[in-house]
């Protein structure tokens, strides 16, 4: 029997599930940060230069910190047939842009869809009727 996986992801933590097997659950946590970019000042002479945070340092550092965590569940669902992917915000659409990027041996990504926050039987339930429906 095919080996089915089923991904709900955000930017924090990623829940696998195995769709075949269901007592098959991991949880993958992110090494994303939460960001405060803080600094910047004034000048000392009124209406002089303004000394600004550079954002983008940041957002490399971010970027960076996404790509080690989508290497990460790509390397743990390597041996698996298919895939869908759900979540809420943009994570999951990082990741499959990156996931559609990676070369080599890696599953069939079937569908990436928005999903709320929800617990782990309630994301198991969705993941198994989304490969139910996609299957008929």
């Amino acid at each position: 029997m095919e080996n089915r996986v089923g991904i709900w992801m955000d930017k924090r933590i990623a829940f696998l599930f195995s769709i075949d097997n269901p007592s098959e659950r991991s949880q993958i946590k992110s090494p994303i940060e939460d960001f405060n970019p803080k600094g910047g000042s004034r000048s000392k002479t009124a209406y002089g230069p303004v000394e600004t945070i550079k954002e983008k340092s940041y957002l490399e550092r971010e970027k960076r910190q996404e790509q080690k965590y989508f290497k990460s569940i790509i390397q743990k669902v390597s041996n698996a047939a298919s895939l869908i992917v759900i979540g809420p915000a943009q994570t999951k659409n990082n990741f499959a842009k990156f996931f559609k990027d990676q070369k080599g041996k890696k599953p069939e990504l079937l569908k990436v869809d928005t999903a709320d926050s929800m617990t782990e039987n309630q994301m198991a339930d969705i993941l198994r009727r989304m490969f139910t429906s996609l299957s008929n």
